[in-house]
């Protein structure tokens, strides 16, 4: 399964479910996630540390699971891959790695 981390995160507020509970839940399952940041109920796609996702406890809590990954920023692919880059910088810089 691909866990959508920005629209797990949106569907979360609308329905003021607990975040990082739903990882919790789905995270045996999942395989394959995307990584994006998240804002209210359609703030999606967001650069990773500019939106509400707590990524410290996040990356902590999927650090032991076995999946691939990439991340989905908005339009991350213009100008050379310049969002993609800054996001992979981004997540790097929790020092928890992936």
């Amino acid at each position: 399964m691909v866990f959508d981390v920005c629209h797990a995160h949106l569907y979360c507020n609308l329905y003021q479910a607990d975040f990082l509970e739903y990882g919790r839940t789905i995270l045996p399952f999942v395989r394959h996630m995307h990584i994006s940041d998240a804002s209210g109920i359609s703030g999606e796609g967001i650069q990773v540390g500019e939106g509400e996702i707590a990524f410290g406890p996040f990356l902590d809590l999927i650090k032991a699971a076995d999946f691939t990954w990439v991340p989905e920023i908005w339009s991350g692919h213009h100008h050379h891959g310049a969002g993609v880059y800054r996001a992979l910088l981004n997540l790097e810089s929790y020092g928890k790695g992936l």
